[in-house]
């Protein structure tokens, strides 16, 4: 149904995600995230980079990750990753005056 990822420095977490199964047979990033005093090291990439391994292992055909339309750095930083946005899909919330998060995808394999 889904798995997560944590990495440790010193026997303390400092960078974790987890993702779900979706019904096309993508993973779905949920949560992604970095401590303050280990942002900016690479992390957030190399957690990246081992689920991507990881699906591809699994026959997974795609990661999909939602990103925040009002953080348009958090979009430049997943296209240089290879991640692309998927113009025919968003993420939908339960607030009708949110904006609505658009989601990228990185095909896998």
């Amino acid at each position: 149904a889904g798995g997560g990822l944590v990495l440790y420095r010193n026997k303390l977490p400092v960078a974790a995600l987890s993702y779900v199964s979706a019904r096309d047979g993508s993973w779905e990033l949920r949560r992604l995230g970095v401590t303050r005093s280990f942002s900016g090291r690479g992390f957030t990439s190399l957690l990246l980079n081992t689920l991507e391994k990881l699906a591809h292992n699994a026959d997974v055909r795609a990661i999909r990750i939602p990103v925040d339309t009002y953080s348009p750095q958090y979009r430049t930083y997943f296209e240089k990753l290879g991640f692309s946005v998927d113009t025919d899909r968003t993420f939908s919330t339960i607030f009708a005056s949110a904006l609505q998060p658009i989601r990228m995808c990185k095909v896998v394999g």
